[in-house]
């Protein structure tokens, strides 16, 4: 789908943001309460993240794997560039 650039502001910083017009998806978000024992799962993109908005919490029995390592680390601080320091490495 062709998607749409912007900068968005909020407070003092601003920051890129990309939409999909096409694509519905909400403009605001809960607040919601996440029952105990689960979780609320977050996707990266908000018009293209089929995440917890859409199907709700999970229980932590349904969630497998674990995070060993850190694939790609960007500085959103610093215009997004590569952290190359960080790439492909172990968690503590």
């Amino acid at each position: 789908p062709d998607h749409e650039f912007a900068t968005e502001r909020v407070g003092d910083q601003s920051h890129p943001v990309m939409t999909t017009p096409d694509r519905w998806s909400p403009s605001s978000f809960g607040p919601v309460t996440v029952p105990a024992g689960n979780y609320f799962m977050m996707g990266d993109n908000r018009d293209n993240s089929l995440d917890s908005r859409w199907f709700g919490s999970v229980e932590r029995r349904r969630i497998l794997g674990r995070a060993t390592a850190t694939a790609i680390s960007v500085d959103p601080q610093h215009f997004y560039l590569p952290r190359w320091h960080r790439f492909f490495r172990g968690l503590l």
